[in-house]
């Protein structure tokens, strides 16, 4: 008989700052893991309101926590992950929640420590009072997923990545502050494919003071700016290799284009239609989370 795995440490890693509407429930849902070798940091940026007494309530069970101005989200993030010791490690927004097990079923997937590894998992779309209204399961992640990232974004709620990832990919672009998650995944994803995980494992909690949908447009142009980024890069990268990687580089992006202009077709279709095309307005009109139906 083999003798048991031990079980993994797992490193949260929770920015805040001014979130206390959030913070406890957030909290109990991570301690409520009951996930028996979790490192659980916090670093909050100086908040004003009730979230440092929020904190201390639980700071026996924090391996720790700080709260000091910093330089925004990402460079809350990398400060803790500087002082996480675990084999997997995990972003935790202060408004977001887990899925009953899912560190225990992370622990069962992400096994292999001696080589960079990531795991995308599915997550469960609610609303401020925290009913659900929608889901997102990423089917597969690949080049596309982040040149298409407003049709194919992953919920870092569902993200887990192991400590060879981070050191290979990491840390957060500290210039980046509403794709960040887009440029480390994207970079993961060049050091090592994704496991990809049909089980719900987050939920994305989207109200109307979270950055998701208070900065959209704000979020949509650092999105752009990024991927024209990311492909000159590309071209770049292939001209170096010469013109056979060129017109690779060159086809793969050609692929990409006819694939969106099947679905913008798609979309005209259903906007003409007598039925669909009044549901999409209103989709379109009251949902301003899903850029991807913005014109």
């Amino acid at each position: 008989m083999q003798p048991a795995r031990p079980t993994p440490k797992l490193s949260v890693v929770l920015p805040t700052f001014n979130g206390a509407d959030y913070l406890e429930e957030t909290i109990n849902n991570i301690l409520g893991q009951d996930y028996p070798n979790l490192e659980f940091i916090i670093i909050d940026g100086g908040s004003t309101d009730a979230t440092v007494d929020i904190i201390r309530r639980f700071e026996g069970r924090l391996a720790y926590w700080v709260s000091e101005p910093d330089r925004g989200q990402c460079h809350a993030i990398n400060k803790g992950f500087a002082r996480a010791n675990g084999d997997i490690h995990y972003w935790a927004n202060a408004d977001d929640l887990l899925e009953p097990g899912s560190f225990h079923h992370v622990a069962d997937l992400l096994t292999d420590f001696s080589k960079p590894q990531w795991l995308v998992g599915g997550a469960r779309l609610i609303d401020g009072r925290g009913r659900q209204f929608g889901e997102r399961v990423p089917e597969r992640v690949d080049d596309t997923t982040f040149l298409l990232w407003s049709l194919r974004w992953i919920p870092t709620q569902s993200v887990f990545w192991n400590r060879a990832m981070w050191e290979a990919a990491g840390p957060f672009d500290e210039h980046l502050h509403y794709v960040m998650d887009l440029g480390l995944w994207q970079r993961m994803h060049r050091a090592a494919p994704a496991i990809v995980t049909p089980r719900m494992l987050g939920w994305y909690r989207l109200h109307y003071t979270s950055k998701s949908l208070s900065s959209v447009e704000k979020s949509r142009a650092e999105r752009k700016t990024h991927l024209a980024s990311l492909i000159a890069a590309d071209f770049a990268d292939a001209r170096s290799q010469g013109d056979e990687a060129v017109q690779a580089v060159a086809a793969r992006y050609a692929l990409l284009l006819d694939e969106l202009a099947d679905q913008c077709v798609m979309l005209e279709k259903m906007q003409r239609n007598r039925f669909l095309g009044p549901i999409l307005k209103a989709y379109r009109r009251y949902a301003p989370w899903a850029p991807e139906l913005k014109a």
